[in-house]
């Protein structure tokens, strides 16, 4: 399988993490200053016009290795590899901006209504839309989405994560906590789903013998009283 065929390839919605990855290429390839304008076509002197031309050749074709069939018409009437960069940034810069708005309204508007698991894995899937889309959401911030996210029965745990270290507070050990602490209700509640099942129900009790099972007027021991 060729480099070209195992690169990541530019189909709209990857345009922020292929713009940086295709950068890093061009840069280690001496090809970035042609792509970004930085290096002009030499007006004069015919080796340098040649070493220009070939440099913007093997840029060109890169750029157009690397894209899906999607994207290509963008840059069809391109005729330097300094053209279809700037079109490409035209094109998708301006949809990255709008494409991070609307994975970020999804992130402050999520609320908490199954499981914990189940929350913090949306959490995690928003977070890795926008790391896809350019942005990257702090640590701070995802905590902070976190803990005002929890249900009131979680309140006492804000409390006391709020008494821990402030080095120690990382969203990895908060995922760690929640997830334990979510095992340990689930535990709680089927011990005492199963301690209500096994418990005979509670019948009236005899006055007279003190037993459960029966009242005084059948107890055996008024019975035989009688007799």
């Amino acid at each position: 399988m060729s480099e070209n065929n195992a690169a990541l390839k530019l189909n709209g919605d990857n345009w922020p993490v292929w713009k940086f990855q295709t950068s890093i290429v061009l840069k280690g390839r001496s090809l970035f200053e042609v792509v970004d304008g930085s290096k002009v076509k030499p007006s004069t002197g015919v080796e340098e016009i040649n070493k220009w031309m070939k440099e913007d050749a093997k840029a060109q074709e890169l750029l157009v290795t690397r894209m899906e069939e999607g994207p290509l018409p963008h840059v069809l009437s391109c005729e330097s590899s300094r053209e279809m960069w700037s079109k490409l940034k035209t094109v998708y810069d301006k949809e990255s901006v709008v494409s991070v708005h609307l994975l970020q309204e999804p992130f402050f508007s999520l609320q908490f209504d199954s499981s914990v698991s189940t929350f913090l894995s949306k959490i995690e899937e928003i977070k890795m839309k926008l790391k896809s889309a350019g942005e990257i959401l702090s640590e701070k911030m995802v905590i902070t989405k976190i803990l005002m996210s929890l249900p009131e029965q979680f309140k006492h745990f804000r409390s006391a994560w709020e008494s821990v270290s402030v080095d120690n507070q990382s969203l990895e050990e908060l995922t760690s906590i929640l997830l334990l602490e979510e095992r340990c209700k689930s535990l709680e509640n089927a011990t005492a789903l199963a301690t209500k099942t096994s418990e005979k129900p509670q019948g009236k009790k005899c006055y007279i013998c003190s037993k459960v099972g029966h009242i005084a007027r059948d107890c055996y021991f008024r019975q035989d009283a009688k007799e």
